[in-house]
């Protein structure tokens, strides 16, 4: 895959990953199922690591350790779904915002001519 996308994927893959948690945390109607997601996982963790960003430590692998984990933490019940999005967007929000800040400087660094050096 050629450097300049890294960022492309990772984006997408932050995005993907954080929709589905919620959609499975509020609607129940997540695209994924959980082997996909163990999958989409891992190849968000190798693509933010080629970038030099820490990838999240996610407390779950999938959705169904997503369902334990909510529960554990009394997510559940009244006020539940939107402990559900706080919760993901306390994981994957700062990989969104790093993602971000990233793609601002390779921006600038394109801009200038300087290239992309990932």
């Amino acid at each position: 895959m050629p450097d300049h996308l890294h960022l492309e994927v990772a984006a997408a893959l932050t995005r993907l990953l954080h929709e589905d948690f919620v959609a499975r945390g509020t609607r129940h109607d997540e695209r994924m199922n959980d082997e996909e997601v163990v999958l989409a996982v891992k190849a968000h963790r190798a693509v933010l690591e080629r970038l030099g960003l820490e990838p999240p430590k996610l407390p779950f692998r999938h959705h169904s350790g997503f369902y334990h984990y909510w529960r554990k933490n009394d997510m559940s019940g009244g006020g539940g779904w939107q402990a559900h999005r706080e919760c993901i967007e306390g994981l994957l929000g700062p990989t969104r915002q790093a993602l971000d800040g990233f793609g601002h400087v390779q921006q600038q660094r394109l801009s200038a001519g300087l290239g992309v050096s990932w």
